[in-house]
């Protein structure tokens, strides 16, 4: 199942929070330090895949999100 995600800044640590597609990224961000946003899935390998990009935050998935998110989730 797809869902959407950020990568938040936290100090000098990239965080990731996933949530509904039903949400808007930019009112999950609210006012924090967002670096990029998209759609992420959960593959049958057990890794996350990302893609996209957020209408609403205009930023773009990045390859090494799935890395952090692999790293963190």
């Amino acid at each position: 199942m797809k869902a959407k995600y950020i990568i938040l800044k936290k100090n000098k640590t990239e965080v990731p929070l996933v949530f509904s597609q039903m949400l808007l990224h930019r009112d999950v961000a609210g006012k924090s330090r967002v670096t990029s946003a998209g759609f992420c899935e959960l593959a049958v390998d057990g890794k996350w895949r990302v893609g996209g990009h957020s209408v609403s935050l205009k930023l773009e998935a990045r390859p090494q999100d799935a890395e952090i998110l692999n790293a963190h989730l």
